[in-house]
């Protein structure tokens, strides 16, 4: 078992990540409903090149959209690029979650490389060792 505090407390930090890595995992995907290539505002976005600003403010500015349709009392969808409105403000929210997840899954995997890193020798050796005979069972 761990022969300092500190290893005591990286392990339970590892398991916390551990925990985050396995939520992370269980998220949705992202699947668009559109075909990711929106024409708006005299500018051409493809949804799978942005990054998560610029998701966030196409997300604002479709929404500002949607707001004044709604205002104006416009009952038919309004189309952009071959999708509603309410389709773009799906796939970016999406988008943007996604990659909200996989700067969290990245940031997560440094924290665990750097935990790792300041384990002592002997519980790095301890967790190999437990590791092979997990394998070999």
């Amino acid at each position: 078992m761990p022969k300092s505090k500190n290893d005591q407390k990286i392990l339970s930090l590892q398991k916390k990540i551990d925990q985050k890595k396995e939520a992370l995992s269980k998220a949705q995907r992202f699947s668009p409903k559109t075909n990711c290539t929106l024409e708006f505002e005299g500018e051409r976005y493809n949804l799978n090149t942005q990054n998560a600003q610029s998701c966030m403010i196409l997300a604002i500015r479709i929404n500002v959209y949607r707001m004044s349709a709604k205002d104006l009392g416009i009952t038919d969808p309004v189309i952009i690029s071959g999708y509603s409105l309410d389709d773009w403000t799906t796939d970016l929210m999406a988008k943007l979650a996604h990659l909200q997840r996989r700067d969290e899954s990245r940031n997560l995997r440094d924290m665990e490389d750097r935990l790792q890193t300041l384990l002592s020798e002997d519980t790095q050796t301890e967790i190999a060792i437990g590791d092979i005979e997990k394998e070999l069972a």
